[in-house]
């Protein structure tokens, strides 16, 4: 039986992942991160590289316990359904466009200058005042800074999640740990701002 030898470089982010990550019924939610780079070239073998590039760094990306959209596996899109029309470009851009605007933060990717795509998402999420990275070091040394700041508000989606979670009760469907934890957190979080206004 072969046994899968894993490098310590994967075997060290994988431990730093459990420990930001945490006990999963107490962790906060993971940040959403867009990761913006080339991907479309002329040359077959430099579009395949860009997308091998950035699914590089979306896998590493998830290893290091952010929640990043996967922009570069857009092309698999059209290796499936054989029967329908192809999806347009601008019909991807339209939704990468819309998983940007829903993200934490975007992550430039090495090279993202010489990409019109990427060169319009990094000026778009300077816009939109998005925080802006040029390197994945910078990105986790934002994160610990975000966690570790005392939250004066809570999650946008506590009140949507404390509902579901109050439906789930209600019709005795098994809630997730995580889930029941985050609300009660943010919601005292909420009460103990409100007590102080």
């Amino acid at each position: 039986m072969r046994i899968l030898e894993i490098s310590p470089e994967t075997a060290a982010a994988t431990v730093k992942t459990k420990e930001s990550m945490g006990n999963v019924a107490t962790r906060t939610p993971m940040l959403t991160v867009y990761p913006a780079g080339p991907i479309s070239n002329d040359v077959a073998t430099v579009m395949l590289h860009n997308i091998a590039v950035g699914m590089d760094m979306t896998r590493t990306l998830i290893d290091r316990g952010f929640a990043p959209y996967p922009v570069f596996c857009d092309y698999s899109l059209g290796l499936i359904r054989p029967d329908c029309l192809p999806l347009s470009v601008l019909n991807l851009q339209n939704v990468s466009m819309e998983w940007l605007r829903r993200s934490d933060a975007i992550l430039m990717l090495p090279e993202w200058e010489t990409s019109k795509g990427a060169v319009a998402e990094h000026d778009q999420a300077k816009a939109m005042g998005k925080p802006t990275f040029y390197t994945l070091e910078a990105l986790e040394e934002w994160r610990y800074r975000k966690m570790t700041e005392p939250q004066s508000q809570p999650c946008q989606n506590n009140v949507v999640l404390d509902q579901h979670a109050r439906l789930c009760r209600e019709a005795s469907i098994q809630v997730d740990p995580w889930l029941e934890v985050f609300c009660w957190s943010t919601r005292g979080t909420q009460e103990h701002d409100d007590a102080q206004t």
